[in-house]
């Protein structure tokens, strides 16, 4: 496993910028999940999963019943839609979601996190999502440059690497801890132009032992 016991420099760098994102209350609302939400569900029933934690969440508007997100986008907040008893959601950028859960969880998903994340971290950091489930991950990473800048024009996806590149690092990660405990899916997004997303690219399932 990865000898780094604490974020890289640039981890807190970019943390920092993201903080100061969402002081936008419009950026990273979550609605990243939205074109997997049939598939997380699926993937939650087969598993009998009841609680989740949301890696990564944004600011977590669609499980709030009452937001006009939520009424736009769903019938039902996401909680109510995957049928669960309890959401936590974990985001290090926004401030009431900024603390690191404790226990563990059924499922924990992580939609468009992963290539935010600077190269030297990923390892520690999918550790750590895998370490929260007792069930299953279910991961979503594009493999593409975004739209979106910081300041000094650098682009939000850090971590642009194809998928046999994450596969690596998956499967080392989840093998080494993590395959007697948790089943762990992971969906890729590529571009056949730039900044059009072609959906799924590939799934792939690590089985559990």
């Amino acid at each position: 496993m990865s000898l780094m016991t604490k974020p890289s420099k640039e981890y807190n760098e970019l943390l920092e910028e993201y903080k100061n994102l969402h002081k936008d209350l419009t950026l990273f609302p979550g609605k990243s999940v939205l074109k997997y939400v049939h598939y997380i569900r699926s993937i939650l029933k087969d598993n009998k999963c009841k609680t989740l934690l949301d890696y990564g969440s944004g600011k977590g508007y669609l499980y709030e019943a009452d937001h006009a997100y939520t009424k736009k986008n769903l019938t039902k907040p996401l909680n109510k839609f995957w049928n669960l008893n309890e959401v936590t959601c974990y985001d290090p950028g926004v401030e009431k979601f900024s603390k690191l859960p404790e226990g563990m969880f059924n499922g924990v998903i992580a939609v468009d996190v992963m290539e935010h994340i600077p190269t030297e971290d990923a390892e520690w950091v999918l550790d750590q999502i895998m370490s929260y489930s007792n069930k299953v991950v279910f991961l979503n990473i594009a493999c593409y440059q975004a739209l979106k800048t910081f300041k000094n024009g650098k682009n939000v996806h850090v971590s642009v690497h194809p998928p046999d590149w994450w596969m690596d690092l998956l499967n080392k990660v989840w093998y080494d801890k993590h395959n007697k405990r948790t089943t762990v899916y992971i969906t890729f997004e590529e571009v056949e132009e730039r900044f059009v997303s072609s959906g799924i690219f590939k799934t792939y399932t690590l089985y559990k032992h």
